[in-house]
């Protein structure tokens, strides 16, 4: 019988984790897993929710600087909407934006995110970015 890594015995568990030898009962019978084994797979578990915490700390730096990046460009926007005359907000442009990012996101197959999550995201986006061209304008 071929034992895969969910299947093998206590003996070899203890063995490649410990390197002793395996815990025995007075039938034979292997005991479970020793601390050590614990120890490591909890080590392990640790370990890759730094590398992801990482990674998501990483992630966030590159969208602080986007977003950032963002709203400067929405400044400038807004300095332009007010010497043509034009309101600030622009619905429709909004519209188009969302409409634009959500085909997008129908298209990407890999996307964990739902349209309306996204559009929740980016709502939120336009609102601060709009707020960025009234305190502009107020300067």
């Amino acid at each position: 019988m071929r034992l895969g890594p969910r299947c093998w015995p206590v003996s070899f568990i203890l063995r490649s984790c410990c390197g002793g030898p395996a815990i025995t009962s007075s039938s034979g019978s292997t005991r479970g897993p020793c601390a050590c084994s614990r120890e490591r797979r909890a080590a392990r578990v640790s370990d890759g929710l730094a590398n992801l915490r990482g990674e998501i700390d990483r992630l966030d730096d590159e969208l602080y600087a986007l977003l950032t990046a963002r709203a400067h460009v929405a400044m400038k926007l807004g300095v332009l909407k007010i010497a043509e005359g034009r309101p600030l907000r622009d619905p429709p442009r909004e519209a188009a934006v969302l409409e634009r990012l959500v085909a997008r996101l129908l298209t990407d197959a890999d996307g964990p995110l739902t349209a309306d999550e996204l559009r929740r995201v980016y709502k939120a986006v336009m609102a601060a970015c709009l707020s960025t061209q009234r305190r502009s304008a107020a300067r």
